[in-house]
């Protein structure tokens, strides 16, 4: 009986510090002028299964439909930052 309840002093204990650590390590509120002004894209392909691909061409269109970036990439993954935007993204297989 005794050490059933030294397991729910710990229990209890793990439980409290668990609610203090959310509570001063949450979101952030930011003013909007202080937000990032890029952010991570993270682009992964999935090609008919079967099909061996070397690489793939990208071109990223920005929301005003200038051309933002024209490259090459990985066949499974493409990462790279971005200005905070829209973007239509056009890739094809290098093959």
């Amino acid at each position: 009986m005794k050490l059933f309840r030294h397991n729910t002093s710990i229990t209890r204990a793990a439980v409290a510090l668990s609610a203090a650590t959310l509570l001063f390590t949450g979101c952030v509120e930011r003013k909007l002028d202080l937000r990032p002004s890029d952010g991570p894209l993270r682009i992964s392909f999935e090609w008919p299964e079967g099909k061996e691909v070397e690489g793939a061409q990208l071109w990223l269109y920005s929301g005003d439909g200038s051309l933002y970036l024209a490259t090459e990439s990985k066949p499974d993954i493409y990462e790279c930052r971005v200005p905070a935007d829209s973007y239509t993204i056009l890739a094809v297989n290098t093959d």
